[in-house]
């Protein structure tokens, strides 16, 4: 029998993505498509130890599911960043395409994995119009709205 999943976004939420997000917004509306989304940027972004160490706890307990905006043109670059930073396996569920960008891919992927069947315990965003789509699909979600907040997730789950 599978485990329940952890769903987990990964900008903002497991990585600090500020410098790169910064970058993107400087050079204007094409920024984002210039710079944020392109793979050779990743290397902006920065690990968040605390993070990883709740993610290696719930990996103990239950399947992670990476899910994601970033897209597919940046696979490599991700999973060699999680593998690299210590991030626990996982799945990555990742937006196929860059040009014609699909505002639902999360919310659409997240009801894919709820009509497989898959008990999903808990999902983790920084934007709160996710955050509310997954919580009106009954999906137990957290805002993640401060990178420090990874501590006390690790201080609540970890054994005394």
């Amino acid at each position: 029998m599978p485990k329940p999943v952890i769903v987990c976004d990964i900008d903002m939420t497991l990585v600090d993505d500020t410098e790169r997000r910064s970058r993107a917004h400087s050079l204007g509306m094409n920024g984002w498509l210039l710079s944020y989304f392109v793979p050779s940027t990743l290397r902006m972004d920065k690990p968040i130890p605390s993070a990883i160490a709740s993610l290696k706890v719930f990996a103990d307990f239950f399947d992670i599911i990476y899910l994601t905006n970033r897209t597919e043109s940046m696979r490599q670059e991700t999973e060699a960043f999680f593998s690299a930073n210590g991030y626990p396996h996982g799945t990555f569920m990742m937006h196929p395409n860059t040009l014609l960008f699909d505002p639902n891919f999360k919310v659409k992927r997240m009801k894919e994995l709820l009509a497989s069947g898959r008990k999903i315990a808990k999902a983790y965003d920084d934007e709160e119009v996710y955050v509310n789509d997954y919580r009106r699909l009954g999906v137990n979600t957290y805002r993640v709205t401060d990178l420090g907040v990874w501590d006390t997730v690790l201080a609540e789950i970890s054994p005394p």
